[in-house]
């Protein structure tokens, strides 16, 4: 009987996270865009509505009457297809968000790379800097193999350089630099620089770490005889080697770059408090939508009268989702350090 009573209030907890999903703005852009008939949203709620008022009584009869045990185990299972529907379509929407920053990015790094102007006759140095695991291979890789590029270039090389800056291995990956097995690093340059004269080449330098100038230098020595409008393209998890590199420009991969000045905001109201932080950003840490992290920043609680409660801790507790709340105030009734 215990289990039949658990098992009704995780299905009650559930329709009300369906309820609250269904009316989130990724689940209606993404009827809008699949061209769905809007109505048919509005008849499943309806009869989700019906379900969940007679739930309660169904959650008690269950225990003595089979089909209506029968019933409420169709119903959850009802209710798990229906979560897995909208997991896939946040995923969909995710996966198309983070494309279309892609996107964005790449046409950045792109007009800068189809772009001839020169500094002082350098070679035109882009980085691409961020935390591993945010795509800046990813967006290389995107401007790198497309046909404009091909076009524009008349060589290009990509080299993973990794942890261990080895010039020699380094020289020899890079286009038509060598045709023999020679470990002369003096031999490799020269032959590097007769293929390089005059073309207008791009080497991309994936994963670099080198923070040593005179590595640096002692590549890109060589590669000077390339014509106006060659480029290079380093990616690094180091904002210093894209110092060390010089680059014209640095791009920093975000894959919510219009959230970032509105959480700078958010912080200066922790007014320093760490816990207030951490809150705030274990609350946002899943919310995608500039209009979730707004209400946040906007919101009157942080006007509220001083009193025990930290205006980012009651912000918390108020965002959170209608099934957990219970959850908070049944711990509450432990006493303080239980």
């Amino acid at each position: 009987m215990a289990g039949a009573v658990v098992g009704g209030a995780f299905l009650s907890a559930s329709l009300q996270v369906l309820f609250d999903r269904m009316a989130s703005r990724e689940v209606l852009d993404f009827i809008q865009g699949q061209k769905i008939n809007g109505t048919l949203l509005k008849k499943l709620k309806i009869k989700l509505l019906a379900v969940q008022a007679v739930l309660n009584d169904a959650e008690v009869k269950q225990v003595t009457d089979p089909s209506v045990k029968e019933w409420v185990e169709e119903l959850k299972h009802a209710v798990y297809d229906a979560e897995d529907l909208l997991d896939e379509i946040s995923t969909h929407a995710l996966q198309r968000k983070m494309e279309a920053d892609s996107q964005t990015s790449a046409h950045q790094i792109m007009e800068m790379l189809l772009s001839d102007n020169a500094i002082c006759n350098e070679i035109g140095v882009i980085s691409i800097v961020g935390m591993g695991g945010i795509g800046k291979t990813t967006l290389a890789q995107l401007v790198y193999n497309d046909e404009r590029v091909k076009k524009h270039f008349d060589l290009e090389a990509w080299v993973c350089v990794s942890e261990e800056f080895d010039l020699l291995q380094i020289t020899k990956t890079t286009p038509r630099s060598f045709t023999s097995d020679t470990n002369d690093l003096n031999l490799l340059q020269v032959k590097l620089k007769e293929s390089l004269s005059g073309k207008k080449f791009l080497l991309v330098l994936d994963d670099l770490w080198n923070e040593n100038y005179s590595n640096w230098d002692r590549l890109r020595t060589p590669l000077k005889v390339g014509s106006n409008g060659s480029k290079f393209i380093g990616t690094t998890r180091n904002d210093n080697v894209a110092l060390i590199m010089h680059s014209v420009h640095t791009h920093y991969p975000s894959t919510h770059p219009n959230l970032e000045a509105v959480g700078k905001e958010i912080v200066k109201k922790c007014h320093g408090l760490p816990l207030a932080a951490k809150a705030l950003g274990g609350l946002l840490h899943f919310k995608a939508e500039a209009e979730e992290w707004d209400n946040v920043l906007s919101s009157e609680m942080w006007d509220f009268p001083n009193d025990e409660i930290l205006p980012a801790l009651r912000l918390s507790y108020h965002h959170l989702p209608p099934y957990l709340k219970p959850c908070f105030a049944y711990c509450s009734i432990f006493p303080k350090d239980y």
